[in-house]
């Protein structure tokens, strides 16, 4: 195409004349395919987009499962050619549309060298493949012996690397219901076994409660309503042998009072009988007691 003009000493072109390019992974995206003949003279040669300085050094840095996804790329796949650090990009004239793989009768799914199908779209699915997207199905194919692969729906950024995305599996046509039911029994399975966890951490919290409140009320029985019935059955004096102790007996009485279990008794008669029998009053605490005489 002639130029129309020119600004600035460069070429300006009609806008017919502009087309979009491509690199190899990206025409993939669009079902199409870089001829082979057409792989050394690309349309145009562009810089790497991203961090990375280059692919020869990116590539020591890069984690193995990187690696083995197929994402040592600048741009969705493609790595820089070596001589020129450049990422080509292909016209459309120089590429051809996607012929699928067929899965032959043993149901045998083509992949790809790192294990996986392409599936940027539909028509990239295998001729007689199935994408099968429900959950569990990667896991429902492996117990069934269905031999299937991961279908890689494209790529996404994380923590700066380009990673791939998973979505699904491809299987042969005529083994999808099978893949499906079984994955299906699998997710109930799983899902029985969260309800039963949930049941059996809200029993656990049940019971944790219920033993908080008989601890609760086992001490206010002890400490609270004990400690009333000693004061209900105190006198208002204390006998002649506490008064006359002195202040340290005396504040030890006060102190032990409020805790009538952690006194060491010494009980002596009070001079008082009920019907119950003899009662007795601890010379230390003021605890009282009814000693039934036989």
């Amino acid at each position: 195409t002639e130029a129309v003009g020119t600004f600035k000493g460069e070429p300006v072109y009609p806008r017919d004349a502009v087309v979009v390019l491509r690199s190899k992974t990206q025409w993939r995206k669009h079902a199409r395919v870089v001829r082979d003949d057409e792989l050394p003279s690309p349309a145009k040669l562009v810089k790497p987009i991203g961090h990375r300085q280059t692919f020869s050094s990116a590539t020591a840095t890069l984690e193995q499962s990187e690696l083995e996804a197929g994402t040592t790329d600048e741009l969705d796949g493609d790595a820089p050619e070596p001589d020129s650090n450049r990422i080509a990009l292909y016209g459309e004239w120089q590429t051809d549309p996607f012929i699928p793989p067929v899965i032959g009768p043993d149901g045998k799914v083509p992949k790809t060298e790192f294990g996986n199908v392409e599936m940027w779209n539909p028509a990239c699915c295998p001729v007689g493949g199935e994408h099968v997207r429900e959950a569990n199905v990667g896991k429902a194919a492996a117990q069934l012996g269905i031999d299937y692969a991961p279908a890689l729906v494209g790529f996404e950024r994380r923590d700066g690397r380009q990673l791939p995305s998973f979505d699904g599996i491809v299987v042969a046509a005529c083994n999808a219901d099978a893949v499906r039911e079984a994955a299906a029994v699998i997710t109930q399975v799983q899902l029985e076994k969260q309800a039963q966890k949930r049941r059996e951490a809200i029993v656990a919290r049940w019971e944790k409660l219920a033993k908080a409140v008989l601890v609760a009320e086992r001490l206010r029985v002890r400490y609270i309503e004990g400690r009333h019935a000693v004061s209900a059955g105190a006198p208002t004096s204390q006998p002649e042998d506490l008064v006359d102790g002195g202040v340290e007996e005396n504040a030890a009485v006060r102190l032990s009072s409020n805790r009538p279990e952690a006194c060491d008794h010494d009980f002596v008669d009070v001079g008082r009988e009920s019907a119950e029998g003899q009662q007795k009053r601890c010379r230390l605490c003021g605890f009282v007691k009814v000693v039934e005489e036989l």
